[in-house]
Parts: C-alpha cells; structure tokens; sequence
C-alpha cells in the first residue's frame, strides 16, 4: 500500500462512519490513570496530541470492564458511570481534531494480580498463573460467565454514552477472551469449551449482544493474537474465529 492511499479516506462498512485516514493509534499501556480507573489530564493531553497529529483512530489503553479484570496499577476504568465525566472530556477532545475515537475494553482474567484485585484471579479453567496467591486461577461458573458478558456490554455502552465512536474487544494477548479460545486453558467440557464452536461462544456472546445495545454507527472492532502458544491459540482456529 502506498503513503498515498494511506493517506485516503475510508468508509467502514456497518457504521458508515468515514475514516480521514488508515493510520490507527493502537491501545498503548501508558498507565496513566488514577487508582480508581479515572483518567488523568495526562492523558486526555496524550491522546488528544495523538488525534491532532493526524491519526484515522485513536484507541486508549486497555480500560478494565470490572474491578476483578483490573491487571496493572494506572490501568484505565470503564466499569462505572463514575469513569464518565473524564470520558466524556476526552471523546469530545479527540473528536475536535478530526479522529475517530475507540476504547479498548477489557478483562485480565487469570492474568489479573491478586495483589490488585484483592481475590483470587478468575479463568475459564483452573490455570496456574504467577499473578495469583494461590498459584492458580479458579475457573469461573456459568453464572460469573454470563455475568461477565453483561460486563463487557455495559462497557461498551457507558463508552457510547460518554460520545466515543465505537469500541475494540481485547481478545489478545493471553488475557480473558483468550484464554476462553484457547484449547490450554479453556478445559471445560460444558457449552463454553471443548468444541471449537464451544471455545469461540464467550467472545461471540460479547460480540453479539453488544451490537444489539449500540446504536449502528457505533464502531465494535475486535483484536485477537492469530497465534499464543501459552493459550492453546492457533492460526488454523483464528481464521476460523
């Protein structure tokens, strides 16, 4: 691709929302944020920089969906209407200087310390983990899974409420919807594990009932690492995902 057509509009298909370029600002962990998951000035300046300097998208750090997800200190909010005012201050900052803006949403699972979150890390399995006092993740209930998909939607509309563009789903990097794709540490034998279909249903469920609560022209992206060995995560099931 040339820096031309770099440099070129583009539509995206389902929120006809237009792009003024192709470039996307990823979700950096700057650990800016306070203690409680508000954002700072700091980086409501950092962000609005980015969106002046000519950015298509611009994507904040990974914003836990629950207090349970929270996976390092300075991590970004997004579990509580209290997060809403610093939110709203900086979807309207971006948006003065021309770029789309996304919030990546996120849980750690088993990825999430003990240390901060004050409880044993949750997982789709019983997975050791460093992060946990006890060594390992405990694996999560039918209900806590449900409970976890509502916390994904109620993200996602807290972010369109507070004028963001849309958000990214963290399916990446060995987190919580990772490790529920994931043939290693997904080893549940009831409808969210075993079967490839099974193993996909968590991220899917999230996917899906969160286009039912957003308006159209919100923007739902979704990231996932086509390969994590630790997760069990290969190429062949990520094309198919």
């Amino acid at each position: 691709m040339t820096s031309k057509s770099l440099d070129q509009p583009i539509i995206l298909p389902r929120s006809k929302i237009v792009l003024r370029n192709r470039s996307v600002l990823a979700a950096l962990t700057n650990k800016q944020s306070r203690e409680d998951g508000t954002l700072t000035q700091d980086e409501i300046r950092w962000l609005e920089r980015r969106a002046k300097d000519g950015f298509g998208i611009v994507t904040t750090a990974a914003a836990f969906v629950h207090p349970s997800g929270k996976s390092w200190v300075g991590e970004l909010g997004v579990h509580s209407d209290e997060m809403l005012p610093g939110l709203e201050e900086l979807s309207k900052r971006i948006r003065r200087h021309g770029a789309a803006s996304l919030v990546q949403i996120f849980h750690g699972g088993m990825r999430a310390p003990t240390d901060l979150i004050g409880e044993v890390p949750m997982s789709s399995s019983v997975n050791e983990t460093e992060q946990s006092s006890t060594g390992y993740s405990r694996s999560m209930g039918e209900q806590e899974i449900e409970e976890a998909i509502q916390w994904f939607v109620n993200a996602a509309q807290r972010c369109s409420s507070a004028g963001f563009d849309g958000i990214e789903i963290h399916g990446a990097h060995g987190y919580l919807i990772s490790q529920f794709l994931g043939t290693k540490t997904n080893r549940r034998e009831d409808g969210w594990g075993g079967s490839k279909k099974a193993r996909f249903r968590f991220l899917i469920e999230i996917l899906r009932r969160i286009k039912k609560t957003v308006p159209s022209n919100f923007i739902i992206a979704v990231r996932i690492s086509p390969i994590y060995p630790s997760c069990g995560i290969t190429i062949e099931d990520s094309l198919d995902l």
